[in-house]
């Protein structure tokens, strides 16, 4: 009887030596799943800001050079602020479903600031003289863009 006990605690030993290689294995790889789709995760996240921003800067930018401008095509240029107000806000949105809480709120009020932003300059625009009738109001946009800012790169350092 004493035999048939030692064989199997020796069989059993075998079988759980030799189970022991696949099972670390296994974890070594989920783990390895895992961190590889928290940096996708990141990457697709970060992305994601600097396109915001870099949409935000440019419409920032047609809005400063169409009020400098005085010609026959204001009305392509308001065009072109509206669809960049318009990039600016689809980004915000992206944003938002990958990191909801630390940056969706920010990056939405980057993309209300950028909407405003284009009804400001169309209600301020004389298209039958082609010209800018006021200075461009860009507090809200240069404030939302500093504090979106700011909260990607505590976002992306802490």
């Amino acid at each position: 009887m004493t035999i048939y006990i030692t064989a199997v605690i020796s069989a059993a030993a075998a079988i759980l030596g030799a189970s022991v290689t696949p099972i670390t294995t296994i974890y070594q790889n989920a783990r390895h799943a895992c961190r590889e789709r928290q940096a996708q995760h990141e990457s697709a996240v970060r992305d994601a800001c600097i396109e915001l921003l870099r949409a935000a800067w440019d419409l920032r930018t047609m809005a400063a050079n169409s009020h400098e401008y005085h010609g026959e095509e204001m009305g392509a240029r308001l065009a072109e602020i509206r669809a960049r107000a318009a990039a600016a806000s689809m980004r915000w949105v992206l944003i938002a479903t990958l990191a909801p809480g630390d940056l969706g709120n920010p990056a939405n009020r980057v993309g209300m600031a950028a909407e405003h932003l284009a009804v400001e300059r169309a209600s301020n625009t004389d298209l039958d003289r082609g010209r800018s009738i006021r200075d461009p109001e860009f507090d809200e946009m240069d404030s939302c863009i500093k504090d979106f800012s700011e909260r990607v790169v505590a976002y992306f350092s802490g």
